[in-house]
């Protein structure tokens, strides 16, 4: 029982001791200057990507000469094997790559414009210049393959 008296009183000595150091760092406080504060484009929040990574996304910004709105670029990968066909949209105006792979070479149509393209990797790239509907079919079965609206904003 000698033991627990020890550990108590030695407990009781040293909360003393972190109560005596923690009143004396209040005194301290009080003598230090006021925090200077940074200007706002200093600050980074937590969720801001440090300034060193690159950039993830396959959409850009493309700015254009003054007086004319910025544009979005639309890339889309399609696996032409796959049943569903990719439905997608493009705002008017908007550059368009769309990437086709196959297994077996196949051929590709842009009903838009009666492009054709053969192989088992097609890329159709065209500027979504009016509101409408893009769509690229396979030619030896008539299946939509992509289907692209493109919309005004």
């Amino acid at each position: 029982m000698g033991g627990v008296v020890k550990r108590i009183a030695s407990m009781l000595v040293g909360l003393t001791a972190v109560f005596v150091v923690g009143c004396s760092g209040q005194q301290n406080r009080a003598q230090l200057p006021p925090p200077t504060t940074a200007p706002e484009s200093a600050i980074a929040s937590p969720t801001d990507p440090p300034a060193t990574m690159p950039p993830t996304s396959t959409a850009e910004k493309v700015i254009p000469e003054s007086g004319t709105p910025p544009t979005e670029s639309v890339y889309l990968e399609v696996d032409a094997d796959d049943v569903v066909p990719v439905v997608a949209s493009a705002v008017v105006g908007s550059p368009v790559r769309i990437v086709i792979t196959t297994e077996i070479e196949r051929k590709f149509r842009l009903k838009s414009d009666g492009t054709e393209l053969s192989g088992t990797a097609v890329a159709f790239e065209f500027v979504a210049d009016d509101e409408r509907v893009y769509e690229i079919v396979d030619v030896a079965t008539g299946d939509v393959v992509v289907s692209l609206e493109s919309i005004f904003d």
